[in-house]
């Protein structure tokens, strides 16, 4: 009984992990081929982040840490991060189309230019 009990368990921890969308690495690639629009990736950012991020990255809200010093340096590790989330810490938004993703991070980048 015992032995049924920790299969069951360790069977729903594999199909569990398999329900977390993951994205891609087509779609990466394919949306490291579009060019972000900071000005667009403002209204999206405006829409989707400023909550915890703050205006200008700056944390603050629910995050903790500023953009600058959490942000992945490739662009392929931030579009995942915003994709998929981070932990318990950021949700995932997999309904943001890749546009949307690469106009954000272009805007993001665009926060700290220069710095």
């Amino acid at each position: 009984m015992r032995y049924r009990g920790i299969c069951l368990l360790f069977l729903l921890v594999i199909f569990g992990c398999a329900a977390i969308p993951k994205v891609a690495d087509t779609e990466i690639q394919e949306a490291m081929r579009l060019t972000g629009v900071p000005a667009a990736g403002k209204v999206v950012y405006e829409k989707n982040c400023i909550y915890c991020h703050r205006e200008k990255g700056e944390g603050g809200g629910v995050a903790v840490g500023t953009l600058e010093r959490a942000m992945p340096k490739r662009d392929e590790d931030l579009y995942r991060a915003v994709k998929e989330g981070k932990g318990d810490w950021m949700p995932a938004f997999s309904k943001m189309t890749p546009k949307d993703t690469m106009d954000v991070i272009a805007y993001m980048r665009s926060l700290f230019e220069g710095k």
